[in-house]
């Protein structure tokens, strides 16, 4: 897993599992940042925290979350 600060003039994809074939890169904490340019326009850009996990740390971490549901679900007596 490795972290890092990233932006984009693209509002990014939040969890994106499609654009790399090697892992999956999350993103958070995203903030719109106004800025300009040395003509004088504005433009948007997005700054955010990038996390990268291989396509095993993912599936590890979705199917840890599955368990967590299915037992609280279990403790609380929800049916899923």
């Amino acid at each position: 897993m490795k972290t890092a600060r990233s932006e984009s003039t693209v509002f990014p994809i939040e969890n994106d599992t499609v654009s790399s074939t090697m892992g999956v890169s999350v993103r958070a904490n995203i903030v719109a940042e106004e800025r300009t340019n040395q003509d004088g326009t504005k433009y948007t850009m997005f700054v955010y925290d990038e996390t990268q996990y291989t396509n095993e740390e993912w599936t590890a971490m979705q199917a840890d979350k599955a368990n967590d549901v299915a037992y609280v679900a279990m403790m609380t007596g929800v049916e899923l």
